[in-house]
């Protein structure tokens, strides 16, 4: 560029740390000198120096560089604008809610000029600022009203609705939970106590304890509904709440159909002249499959 523009200028290498003594002791001596220097530091801030503006970069002008030292064949207009790249994560520019979609129209159109980017720069270099940047930017906003075209706030709040049980429905349930888990209780007492009785043979044990267990934890967990001071709301009892229901009922039911389903191949089988076996273990695998899909 300076063969090229016809300089009269002599380059020579200081490194940073020598450059920035070079040039402060010729701007002491209120000598001329350019240099060249990229680096964003307090350097730059002083508003001591000026940019020197060379011809405007074009792809053209540049297309014939070969970075010769000695000119030939190098270019003659300023570097390409290194503009201001935004990095941010995938979540956040998501536009999947409300306020993601508003955030990121406002970090598309965001922008700092020049201007801004050395106002920043001053501040983070006075010696107060303790490179606090959090309030610098808070600063620099308070300052500017550029950015609040930018904004958009579409957000409305979910609407919120507290519900809660009458203190006499929840008398109500906690007693219809006591009564029927005192049922399940005496029922499966009966059953142990009578398990050889022919009735409760061909009822099976086994299955019929399986019902009224599963049938005591689907109402106990109704029962939570009418304790909620005891068991306040929080994300451990609404999902205790609903798996010791699911459970439960898918126990309850299961444990009956199972019961069902050997009579009924029992019958089926016997229509046909054939004679099948199918063991409680059998229905205990088939209960099993059943549970672990429904669950």
């Amino acid at each position: 560029m300076i063969v090229n523009l016809r300089l009269n200028f002599t380059v020579s290498f200081w490194g940073v740390a020598g450059l920035q003594t070079y040039v402060t002791e010729k701007q002491l001596r209120q000598e001329l000198v350019v240099f060249k220097y990229w680096e964003p530091t307090k350097f730059l801030s002083s508003g001591l120096y000026d940019r020197i503006a060379f011809p405007l970069f074009t792809d053209t002008c540049h297309a014939n560089n070969t970075n010769d030292i000695n000119g030939r064949g190098g270019v003659s207009c300023d570097f390409p604008t290194s503009t201001l790249v935004k990095v941010s994560r995938a979540a956040v520019v998501d536009h999947s809610s409300q306020i993601s979609e508003d955030f990121s129209r406002f970090f598309r159109l965001f922008e700092l000029n020049s201007k801004d980017l050395m106002g920043l720069l001053n501040a983070s270099s006075a010696e107060e600022s303790s490179n606090d940047f959090y309030n610098l930017a808070c600063d620099h906003l308070r300052t500017t009203t550029e950015w609040r075209t930018q904004v958009r706030n579409t957000y409305s709040e979910p609407r919120v609705y507290d519900w809660e049980l009458p203190i006499s429905h929840k008398y109500t349930l906690l007693a219809s939970c006591v009564f029927g888990i005192v049922v399940c209780l005496i029922s499966a007492v009966a059953v142990v106590i009578n398990m050889r009785h022919p009735m409760v043979v061909a009822k099976n044990v086994l299955f019929s304890l399986l019902t009224l267990f599963g049938a005591s934890l689907a109402i106990l967990s109704s029962a939570c509904l009418a304790l909620e001071e005891m068991f306040p709301p929080s994300m451990v009892t609404c999902t205790t709440h609903i798996w010791v229901s699911t459970i439960g009922y898918v126990l309850a039911l299961c444990a009956v159909g199972a019961k069902t389903y050997r009579i009924y191949r029992i019958f089926l089988e016997k229509e046909k002249g054939k004679i099948v076996s199918i063991t409680d273990y059998d229905l205990l695998r088939g209960l099993g499959v059943l549970l672990g899909i429904i669950v």
